[in-house]
């Protein structure tokens, strides 16, 4: 891929710096879209999509959280803000408990966290309604035929 046209003076890996960079302005433009006058989603799709290719291991084990907890709670937005939670966790305990060396961990680690407050944080509305249970669940029975 060859070097950046500047000099990175950063901390960070030049092309994980690039991926993310990338991958957050995604997450924003999907959260704050400026085609639907900067009203948009949770970001949760794109951010298991940027995810899924930065740090696989650790979104696919997050992506198991969220379907452990969605059949069990059947509150989508609950296995979200966990699965946000878990990618950052599971990151943090694979290269610090076991030792796992994962290329670029220095550069990921704090921008994973950031995706993961940001996506937690767009799910504010989803927290008071699950406190006030009045959050909607999923239904995973067939419609009757009308």
């Amino acid at each position: 891929y060859g070097p950046l046209p500047f000099t990175n003076i950063s901390p960070f890996d030049d092309f994980t710096l690039v991926q993310i960079i990338a991958g957050m302005a995604a997450v924003v433009g999907h959260i704050w879209t400026v085609f639907a006058s900067f009203k948009g989603g949770t970001g949760i799709a794109t951010a298991l999509g940027m995810m899924l290719m930065l740090v696989t291991v650790d979104m696919l084990i997050a992506l198991g959280v969220f379907v452990v907890v969605v059949s069990i709670s059947r509150y989508v937005s609950l296995g979200s803000i966990l699965s946000a939670i878990a990618v950052p966790s599971v990151l943090y305990i694979r290269e610090n408990v076991f030792n796992v060396d994962i290329i670029g961990y220095g550069t990921l680690f704090p921008f994973i966290v950031a995706v993961s407050f940001l996506v937690i944080f767009t799910h504010r509305k989803n927290v008071v309604r699950l406190f006030n249970g009045s959050e909607s669940k999923i239904s995973f029975k067939k419609k009757p035929k009308s």
